[in-house]
């Protein structure tokens, strides 16, 4: 066999390949490219290379936004919007003449993590990632939970007509003081972020009751969001809470959700994104 595991991110795409379907190879990641046509090109292209010209027998991976109930095309995203009601599935099949399975980025990440990564052993992993935006989902036994509309803990609203994403999501940062948020260097900015991510995780204990939170992006680094002081946060709103911890799988945790996808095909509960 010779499977495509991809991710396409609000700002970068990674692509990797598994020839025994238990790990993957050397990724390749390069910009997102946000036009439909010339993205599926680029696509297209780094699996020719990273194939060596062998044909593809599937393909399975996420993109940075909401799916239809089929899972073949993307509704809406901030990230990646060129690639929003096209048909993402049915051009990747006639690329490559092979079977492709398409979810949503975070929710992918947080099956890397449940399956290889820092959920690894729990029943219910609430997942979160922070970077570009915010997102998330929620990992029961393994599998994704059942969902009508898309889980998106991003957009949900914590202060006036604010959503978290806007709070403290890195487009927003961005924004909001003019820098790149690896630029922001005030402490009180990324404690003010802390607190709203732990105001937010209260609500994802309440509603989700998971047995670990698991962080994830960009933004959990030394001189950003401090995951001590989320913590610290959280209990302040909740003094009985799930363990709370840093992702493992860094920047390729969106492969290893991948590789999840195909060696767990009866991969989610029941129920779609509508």
């Amino acid at each position: 066999m010779l499977a495509v595991l991809f991710d396409i991110g609000g700002t970068n795409t990674r692509l990797a390949v598994t020839r025994d379907g238990r790990r993957f190879g050397q990724p390749v990641i390069y910009p997102t490219v946000n036009h439909f046509a010339r993205g599926i090109r680029a696509f297209e292209e780094h699996v020719r290379v990273l194939s060596h010209g062998q044909r593809v027998t599937a393909a399975a991976g996420g993109i940075a936004g909401l799916l239809a109930r089929d899972r073949r095309t993307m509704l809406r995203s901030p990230h990646v919007g060129g690639w929003a009601r096209k048909p993402i599935v049915a051009k990747l099949e006639q690329a490559f003449h092979a079977p492709v399975m398409l979810e949503n980025d975070a929710d992918v990440v947080g099956l890397g993590e449940a399956h290889y990564g820092a959920g690894r052993g729990y029943d219910i992993v609430a997942y979160l990632t922070v970077s570009t935006g915010v997102g998330g989902t929620r990992i029961v036994h393994g599998r994704f939970d059942a969902q009508a509309l898309g889980l998106e803990p991003g957009h949900h609203y914590l202060e006036g007509d604010s959503d978290l994403e806007d709070l403290i999501g890195g487009k927003a940062l961005q924004r909001r003081y003019g820098k790149l948020p690896k630029e922001i260097t005030s402490p009180a900015v990324w404690r003010s972020a802390a607190k709203m991510l732990g105001k937010a995780l209260a609500n994802v204990t309440v509603f989700w009751s998971p047995d670990v939170i698991v962080l994830g992006g960009s933004l959990f680094k030394p001189g950003a969001i401090s995951i001590p002081l989320t913590r610290e946060y959280l209990k302040r709103y909740r003094p009985h809470v799930p363990k709370v911890v840093r992702g493992t799988l860094g920047d390729i945790g969106g492969l290893y959700g991948a590789l999840a996808m195909l060696r767990f095909p009866s991969r989610r509960k029941g129920g779609g994104h509508g």
